[in-house]
């Protein structure tokens, strides 16, 4: 077995996604049309602007901490799901249930 690797599934909201891109356009002056952007989640473009922001992040954290796979997600967390609260939290255990084929596959490597 396999030394354990943090890693993470990421709901990016569909205002966020609109949000990474312009963000992206806006940072590399890349015309969008150029890009020959795939359909979310596979986006390359949304994918390497959260890797981006994401080696920014473990940028601040010793090895061991840092985050090393992460997979989107292709719809938003939400409360008719069960997803989340009434407030808007996140409730981890139903999480993990739905996507349990996700998570197994980020740990397979």
């Amino acid at each position: 077995m396999s030394a354990p690797t943090i890693a993470a599934a990421v709901d990016l909201p569909r205002r966020l996604r609109s949000r990474a891109l312009a963000d992206w356009h806006h940072k590399t002056s890349a015309s969008l049309a150029k890009t020959g952007v795939g359909t979310y989640p596979g986006a390359d473009v949304i994918r390497g602007y959260i890797q981006a922001e994401l080696d920014a992040t473990n940028a601040r954290y010793a090895q061991v901490e840092q985050i090393k796979r992460f997979v989107i997600i292709d719809r938003d967390f939400t409360i008719e799901s069960g997803e989340l609260t009434p407030s808007l939290k996140l409730k981890r255990n139903v999480v993990y249930q739905n996507l349990a084929d996700v998570f197994e596959a980020i740990y397979a490597g």
